[in-house]
């Protein structure tokens, strides 16, 4: 399955399990996608890649260029979606 399609079950997951706003599906739209984009533009992989050492990694990356309050909220975002994907059984560990 490519990241795009994990972004559409999620959302999914999120609207109809979850109960989120349109609001915060949205954000966790774009955080999800910003995070794809990283993780390609440094040829880390795709979701199913992600170690602990690539989402701290990443965490000290968005600490470089946003407020601490929005790396909580993307960080936020990115352990809800890991923990999704622990539930699908595609990953055994939250890197998050």
């Amino acid at each position: 399955m490519t990241d795009r399609e994990w972004i559409v079950l999620f959302e999914d997951y999120c609207r109809n399990a979850l109960r989120y706003s349109e609001h915060t599906i949205s954000a966790y739209h774009n955080d999800l996608k910003a995070f794809s984009t990283f993780l390609k533009r440094e040829a880390f992989g795709g979701f199913l890649d992600v170690s602990p050492r690539i989402a701290k990694f990443y965490a000290a990356h968005l600490s470089e260029t946003h407020k601490a309050r929005s790396v909580a909220r993307k960080i936020s975002a990115l352990k809800t979606f890991f923990r999704f994907l622990n539930e699908q059984d595609s990953m055994e560990a939250n890197p998050f």
